[in-house]
């Protein structure tokens, strides 16, 4: 785990959340959901989500000059200790999940998108 990219995840979030970011698809010969957004300055940030049954990875990678400097990956298997799950492990999948959804709406729409269609589809008949 690395927590400064962790951190990362937070305001990445926060901006994507107001639109601040340009998210773009990515293509993906593997079939992962995948996105990019330019920061500028040679900076660019990667996440992308793996699905395998009910299992969830999503990555969060930030690139400079077109490679990888800092990766951070959540899942929702949760290792146990002592009968618990690690709630750190459980927080991090959460944000990355929020933050994951967050780009895919941004990219595609969301709530907004369907609203607007859903009151074309009223005004036709």
């Amino acid at each position: 785990m690395n927590e400064r990219i962790d951190q990362l995840a937070q305001e990445l979030w926060e901006k994507t959340r107001a639109l601040k970011l340009d998210w773009r698809v990515m293509a993906n010969p593997l079939g992962r959901d995948e996105f990019s957004v330019d920061l500028g300055k040679g900076y660019r940030f990667h996440i992308w989500l793996v699905v395998s049954g009910e299992n969830r990875a999503i990555t969060l990678q930030l690139w400079k000059d077109q490679r990888p400097v800092l990766e951070s990956i959540a899942n929702n298997w949760p290792e146990i200790s002592n009968g618990e799950i690690l709630q750190t492990r459980v927080k991090k999948f959460r944000a990355y999940s929020d933050l994951f959804d967050a780009v895919r709406e941004s990219v595609y729409g969301g709530e907004e998108t369907i609203g607007e269609v859903e009151q074309l589809l009223r005004k036709i008949g």
